[in-house]
């Protein structure tokens, strides 16, 4: 039986993260950066899609919106070091309950359904996050935080919290009437009372009583 930081962890190599790299989101590209309309009315679209940190521009490329026999997909084009990268990225479409559609990407590598591709560093094709065996960097530090008697019950309600505030603004952009609406209220409030918060609380009690 070992204490804090006796396992073998340190020696595994982590997967890579969503944010070590770059991101398409399909919900901003279309109706942000694409107008919608030529979506789904058909025509061609070109524009520019850019990153930046801190202000500065880090990457770009170039995308390019088709048809062919009413389908829409896209053209991306851009250079990995001195690779030129040039393919098709599908587009994928499910009615809404009000009316409307929701799109999605055709993963390029797998062809499955996603609202987000990624390029993480070392990659030539943007995929989704099955394809590319990414995470995301809150799930590596979660279970780190947890081994740490000092910081693992405040990261723990730290990570409640920003659940909750991420579900209740899902919640804000839904129709009142809509059954996705109801059930992320049922997310919600299974959030609230979820176990975790129970726990961290009691480990908090535990720890300011040792003190």
């Amino acid at each position: 039986m070992g204490g804090y930081g006796s396992s073998r962890w340190n020696e595994h190599t982590p997967k890579r993260t969503v944010e070590s790299g770059l991101t398409l989101n399909v919900t901003r590209l279309i109706g942000r950066i694409i107008p919608r309309k030529y979506v789904t009315m058909g025509g061609g679209y070109r524009t520019k899609i850019v990153w930046r940190k801190n202000g500065t521009e880090i990457a770009w490329i170039s995308c390019e919106l088709r048809h062919a026999n009413g389908t829409p997909w896209l053209v991306l084009s851009y250079s990995v070091g001195n690779q030129p990268q040039l393919y098709i990225v599908g587009l994928l479409s499910t009615p809404c309950q009000f009316g409307g559609q929701r799109w999605y990407f055709a993963c390029p590598v797998c062809g499955r359904r996603a609202g987000c591709i990624f390029l993480p560093p070392g990659e030539q094709v943007f995929a989704c996050k099955r394809c590319h065996r990414l995470t995301y960097a809150s799930v590596q530090t979660a279970h780190y935080d947890d081994r740490n008697p000092l910081v693992g019950p405040l990261a723990a309600l730290i990570n409640v919290y920003a659940r909750i505030e991420a579900v209740e603004r899902r919640i804000s952009r839904c129709h009142p009437r809509s059954r996705n609406r109801k059930r992320i209220e049922a997310r919600l409030e299974r959030l609230y009372s979820h176990a975790l918060i129970a726990r961290a609380g009691d480990v908090l009690r535990g720890y300011s009583s040792a003190v």
